[in-house]
């Protein structure tokens, strides 16, 4: 069997959410000319859209298209998970094969990886884009791109740990 470890970023290595709401903030203040404010700690692009509900997807798309250009000057509002970050750098120093599987789009994603200095620990990368093109969701795009006989640990906010076999 061979042992894989798949690692998420948001909220797993690094937790994002404070700066995820300023850049949003900053993005609804450019274009909306709105100044917001919640009491939650993460604020996601469904939260655009309870905001505004009768917003239209050209304006969605723009916002968003903001927040993502933005992010990047919020990143020292980031803070990295110590505990998961050790354990990729020990794992990749002991030459295991780490793959980073995440919710996040690839530019913001290597923002933060390239902040922290994370790439060098990953033998492989697969961001939102590679798999909503298939209209999967991360997990069974993993799946789909499995070979026989792998064992999958997997380090993500959602569940903790989770070991998978595939036979």
């Amino acid at each position: 069997m061979h042992n894989i470890f798949v690692f998420d970023l948001d909220g797993t290595l690094v937790n994002t959410d404070s700066a995820n709401f300023y850049a949003y903030q900053e993005a609804i203040r450019e274009y909306k000319g709105i100044n917001i404010s919640v009491s939650q700690n993460r604020f996601t692009r469904s939260d655009l859209e309870i905001l505004f509900p009768n917003i239209r997807q050209t304006e969605l798309k723009k916002i968003i298209e903001l927040k993502e250009e933005c992010f990047k000057y919020y990143l020292k509002y980031t803070t990295p998970n110590t505990y998961f970050i050790e354990k990729l750098q020990e794992l990749s120093h002991n030459k295991q094969e780490c793959i980073l599987l995440t919710s996040a789009h690839r530019r913001r994603a290597v923002e933060l990886l390239e902040y922290y200095n994370l790439k060098i620990y990953f033998t492989k990368m697969y961001f939102h884009e590679d798999y909503n093109i298939v209209d999967y969701n991360k997990f069974s795009f993993l799946f789909s791109i499995s070979k026989n006989k792998e064992i999958y640990t997997i380090y993500d906010n959602t569940f903790d740990t989770l070991t998978i076999k595939i036979l």
